[in-house]
């Protein structure tokens, strides 16, 4: 095999009487000169293949490769050790997460649960207050004995019934009464419950008429669990932080956040400033655009009254769609009632009409000329304010 292959070193082929080796790795031979083999070595290697049949013996390219493969592996050793101790890391950091979940799972169970119970609770609560007032400033007795101040208080919550002018009594229509609070120097809250929940509206609906009588600093609220007035302070603190963020053109339309609504159920909206809200129910509270639409819906209620008069009843329909008995009608029709007056013949009562209709429009009419008139002083006060800061 070796007198027909090539030598790896020299490229020449092999004579008979060669010294050879053939690599054990890629299988080619090469002069023992040509490999660089001592001796000694060449001798070794033709013992060992006389002994066993095999010489083991590699070619320069063939043990770079091996040194080249041998730096892989170890490579590859220390890299399989490093995931082994990275997985068995993951392993316990996973682990550790199913535990911390199991814990989580727990807690959150635990929380979901105690809120469901601080929501029967609140619901529960609100029940109890639901019938409760609180009243504020109601003078404490000086008694010592618990029943003789809750007949005392009794008494007082007596008196702002007469003062209010309401057809409630303590004896028979409120169920307690109690004091709140540790004592101090202002008198404390006064806890009273009513039998029914009308009593209590009727007590908050005519508070108002506490106002300059000699209970003025006696004031009303309904009875609100702890909850309801953390809302109410966090709608004021989210009003007033709103009022800061205001663009210029929502001041510029004197606009504020403001907390309406009943204690218990307020909110937030946005409105003109208290101070600047018309006054008054009639036309004349209102601003032009205001007491426009007001004026437009009078008269299209006037017309369709009108229509309604003039439109004749239907057969089988027992009256309906026929005019009503008012003073225009009975006037239009000659009907007199036995209450009226002899005098209040047709001719008058038409007058009578005619002279409310008349006195309505000129109403609207004040209102209208009235709101030009602010209109045009305020536009006269900007031009000066604009002249003089011209100047």
């Amino acid at each position: 095999m070796a007198n027909e292959s090539e030598c790896l070193g020299c490229g020449q082929k092999f004579k008979q009487k060669d010294c050879s080796l053939q690599c054990t790795v890629c299988g080619l031979w090469a002069h023992k000169t040509c490999s660089g083999v001592t001796n000694d070595f060449f001798k070794c290697l033709s013992e060992q293949f006389k002994a066993t049949g095999r010489a083991y013996w590699a070619c320069r390219s063939c043990h770079a490769y091996a040194e080249g493969m041998s730096h892989r592996l170890k490579q590859l050793e220390k890299k399989t050790e490093d995931a082994i101790k990275m997985g068995e890391a993951n392993a316990k950091e996973i682990e550790n997460l199913k535990d911390d979940l199991h814990r989580r799972e727990a807690a959150t169970e635990k929380r979901i649960q105690t809120g469901e119970e601080a929501v029967l609770d609140e619901i529960n609560d609100r029940e109890r207050r639901r019938k409760n007032i609180v009243l504020y400033g109601v003078k404490e007795s000086e008694q010592a004995d618990g029943r003789m101040r809750m007949e005392d208080d009794k008494r007082e919550i007596n008196n702002i019934f007469t003062v209010m002018d309401v057809n409630l009594s303590a004896e028979d229509d409120v169920e307690f009464c109690r004091r709140v609070g540790p004592r101090g120097e202002t008198p404390r809250p006064l806890v009273c419950g009513f039998y029914t929940e009308w009593s209590k509206n009727t007590m908050l609906k005519f508070s108002k008429r506490l106002e300059g009588t000699a209970r003025s600093d006696v004031s009303v609220a309904p009875d609100l669990t702890k909850q309801q007035r953390k809302a109410e302070a966090e709608l004021e603190q989210e009003a007033g932080k709103r009022n800061e963020e205001l663009t210029n053109d929502d001041k510029a339309k004197n606009l504020e956040w403001q907390v309406v609504g009943k204690k218990g159920q307020r909110r937030l909206v946005k409105a003109v400033k208290r101070g600047d809200q018309p006054r008054g129910r009639g036309m004349r509270g209102m601003r032009g655009p205001e007491r426009g639409r007001m004026a437009e819906s009078r008269k299209r209620q006037r017309e369709d009254n009108e229509r309604e008069r003039n439109q004749p009843a239907k057969r089988g329909t027992r009256g309906r769609g026929r005019p009503p008995l008012t003073g225009s009608n009975r006037a239009r029709l000659g009907i007199r009632l036995l209450g009226d007056p002899p005098e209040a013949s047709q001719d008058n009562l038409t007058q009578r009409m005619d002279e409310e209709e008349r006195r309505e429009e000129e109403e609207e009419e004040d209102g209208e000329t009235e709101n030009v008139e602010e209109m045009r002083t305020s536009d006269e006060s900007e031009t000066e304010e604009g002249l003089r800061l011209g100047q």
